[in-house]
């Protein structure tokens, strides 16, 4: 586990107090232990996304034009 940063300060609306105290597996884990999964999953699904789109996006195919037309 990495090492933990000095303790911050946030202030959340009850909406998601609400939804923060739902996923604290019935309690189990702490407000603070549930903040830090949620921002590791952010994380990884940003870093996801950002690795795909760092590939070129694939060129259009066109059409080939009938003989004759210029």
């Amino acid at each position: 586990m990495e090492p933990l940063a000095p303790p911050i300060s946030i202030n959340l609306t009850p909406r998601q107090l609400a939804w923060l105290d739902g996923r604290r597996e019935r309690g189990s884990l702490s407000r603070c232990a549930v903040m830090r999964l949620v921002l590791d999953e952010l994380i990884q699904q940003e870093q996801g996304s950002q690795g795909r789109a760092k590939q070129p996006p694939k060129a259009p195919r066109r059409a080939a034009k009938p003989r004759g037309e210029a």
